[in-house]
């Protein structure tokens, strides 16, 4: 029987798609927590205001993202204030008006648990005015420090600042700064919580440049992200397949 060459061509191709390599699970690489880089990004973090009575206090030794929520909040109290509040690291609260930024574990949290009178939910944040001594406290703490993080962000919400992923929306009339009577509890109704973009869409991140990524994934804390995933298409995947 007479087979023509082109039917052992494409019998060939066929044979060779069912070859699978063979593919290692992506693991992700721990975080080196005895990194002395990371071990107190805190040190020397002393700042000053320009005579504002309230300091924003961060506890010494504070890890990356409690910093940002500190730093972030001192911006965004100066954007729609024009108060330049100090800003300093210490394992106890100065005197006078103070805005204590630290997940809820930090002793300085710990002390004020009788007058905060709850404890967050994981993932959860508060944010919550305290009069003790006549002086308030604010206090933005979350269940871990990213979730501070997040309540840092929330608390500009409070000031009228706005966020979207093409970045923030800052109001041009500027406000009074108030510390009194907050008092508010957010927990999330989803663990994971994020972006999923598409490359096989004219928005999708095909187009991005350096600067769209650090953008998107700038303003992904502030509206309570935790996660970004990059959805494509291979020709096969043994881990998906394998249900790895």
């Amino acid at each position: 029987m007479a087979v023509h060459p082109r039917a052992l061509i494409m019998l060939a191709l066929f044979s060779g798609c069912n070859q699978r390599p063979e593919v290692t699970p992506y693991t992700p690489t721990p975080v080196d927590t005895e990194d002395p880089t990371l071990s107190d990004l805190s040190e020397h973090l002393d700042l000053a205001g320009d005579g504002a009575a309230a300091t924003i206090v961060v506890p010494a030794g504070a890890t990356l993202p409690e910093v940002l929520a500190a730093k972030e909040v001192r911006r965004y109290v100066y954007l729609r204030t024009g108060e330049l509040l100090p800003l300093t690291a210490t394992g106890v609260l100065p005197q006078g008006d103070v805005v204590l930024v630290a997940a809820e574990a930090d002793p300085l949290v710990e002390d004020l648990d009788e007058s905060i009178g709850y404890a967050n939910a994981p993932g959860g944040f508060l944010i919550k005015s305290i009069e003790q001594e006549a002086r308030t406290i604010l206090v933005i703490t979350g269940s871990d420090p990213d979730a501070t993080l997040h309540g840092a962000y929330r608390f500009a919400e409070h000031l009228g600042v706005s966020f979207g992923l093409e970045g923030d929306i800052i109001p041009d009339e500027p406000i009074a700064l108030e510390l009194t009577d907050y008092d508010e509890v957010a927990t999330p109704l989803l663990e994971t919580r994020g972006l999923l973009p598409f490359h096989d869409f004219p928005a999708g991140p095909d187009f991005w440049n350096t600067d769209d990524y650090l953008l998107v994934v700038g303003q992904m804390p502030k509206l309570g992200f935790n996660f970004i995933g990059l959805h494509t298409y291979p020709r096969w995947s043994t881990t998906e397949e394998a249900g790895l």
